[in-house]
């Protein structure tokens, strides 16, 4: 489970990040272990990810429906990153 948000809400923000840009977990997946500095090519891709949680977090009811919007996305972002590294650490 999260460490904010249960297992389906985070679940559920994944779902609508990947209907939105198809293959975005990956591509999260990939700047998690990118190495800094950053090259172009992965600024680019940082900010795509970025942009893509812009559009998709409002449109979730958990996010929108809170009474802090910018802390509740805060801590969704904190939920999805561990999600990420979780995923990565079990293909090890």
């Amino acid at each position: 489970m999260g460490k904010f948000y249960t297992e389906e809400q985070i679940q559920e923000a994944i779902d609508a990040l990947e209907n939105c840009s198809p293959g975005i977990w990956e591509k999260m997946k990939i700047m998690t272990s990118t190495e800094y500095p950053l090259s172009e090519e992965q600024k680019t891709l940082q900010t795509s990810i970025t942009r893509i949680f812009s559009i998709v977090y409002p449109t979730l009811p958990f996010i929108a429906q809170a009474e802090n919007e910018l802390l509740a996305t805060f801590r969704l972002n904190l939920d999805i990153g561990a999600a990420v590294r979780s995923s990565l650490d079990s293909n090890k």
